[in-house]
Formats: C-alpha cells, sequence, structure tokens
C-alpha cells in the first residue's frame, strides 16, 4: 500500500531542502530555469532525487519511519508551486 506526502511533510520537506541550497549544497536535478532555491527545492522532489526519512508518531507511542522515495506525492496543484521553473 503506497502511502502518500501530507501537504506539510511536502512543505517541511522543500523547505529543509531550500535551505541546504541555500546553505551550498549542489543541486541534484538540473537548475536552468529555476530563480530561487524553493523552486528548484520542489523540481528536486518531484524528480524523486531526495531521500529523507519522515518518522511519523502514533497515538500509542509507536513510530513509522518512511522513506521519501517510496512515498507518492499528491496530483493536487492547489498547495504546490503553480510552476516548476517556468521559463519566460
Amino acid at each position: 500500500m503506497a502511502s502518500f506526502l501530507t501537504r506539510f511533510e511536502e512543505a517541511d520537506l522543500i523547505g529543509l531542502r531550500a535551505l541546504d541550497l541555500a546553505n551550498g549544497e549542489t543541486p541534484l536535478v538540473d537548475p536552468e530555469g529555476c530563480d530561487d532555491d524553493l523552486r528548484l527545492a520542489e523540481k528536486e522532489l518531484r524528480a524523486g532525487k531526495l531521500d529523507f526519512i519522515l518518522r511519523s508518531y502514533m497515538p500509542n507511542g509507536v513510530h513509522e519511519d518512511r522513506h521519501t522515495t517510496d512515498l507518492r506525492q499528491r496530483n493536487s496543484s492547489i498547495y504546490a508551486l503553480k510552476a516548476i521553473c517556468e521559463k519566460k
């Protein structure tokens, strides 16, 4: 059963990766056309290049670790950036 990234997890991952990129990390995808670190971080997430582990705590105190590479992303664009690295 494939689990999905929530919009909160997605925003957290993009923010963490954008901070890494702002601090000089090497991009995992081609940065051509991306004007800022947030768009580049989202492009990396959509390409499946980010390998983070998300830890979710259950009400009974047990936790579940999930790899971002195993999670499916939402198709909805409501909470996503309108265009990822559009060329102008």
